[in-house]
């Protein structure tokens, strides 16, 4: 995967790609290949917030998307799963799984999460 050390110029275009709450109108793999066109990250999540994706479901965005395009991942991240999700993905967008309640972040749980990252070896 490409280090962000090298990413240069104006901001980063998220898009979705077989997000939460999307309706699929196209195969996962051709709405990746259409997001390919329109974004930097591809991003994704479970099935709904605090649910993690599948493992299988990233992979299946990786392999379409190749290795130097740029993943985000949006929900069920926690300290528990994120080693799945390391080797294949470049961004995290977490909220839940570092959350005490809706509205409180939980400074532990930040903690480990930011632990298993810095730890991670490629």
């Amino acid at each position: 995967l490409r280090p962000l050390e090298k990413l240069s110029g104006g901001p980063l275009r998220f898009g979705g790609v077989g997000f939460k709450h999307q309706k699929q109108l196209v195969a996962l793999e051709q709405e990746v290949r259409n997001a390919l066109l329109l974004t930097d990250v591809l991003t994704t999540s479970g099935i709904a917030t605090g649910v993690a994706a599948s493992t299988e479901k990233i992979e299946l965005i990786r392999g379409v998307a190749g290795t130097e395009k740029l993943i985000g991942l949006a929900s069920g991240v926690t300290a528990e799963n994120i080693s799945l999700y390391l080797p294949l993905v470049n961004f995290f967008l977490v909220a839940t799984g570092i959350s005490k309640t809706f509205t409180e972040f939980d400074p532990i749980k930040i903690r480990e999460v930011s632990d298993v990252i810095k730890n991670f070896k490629r």
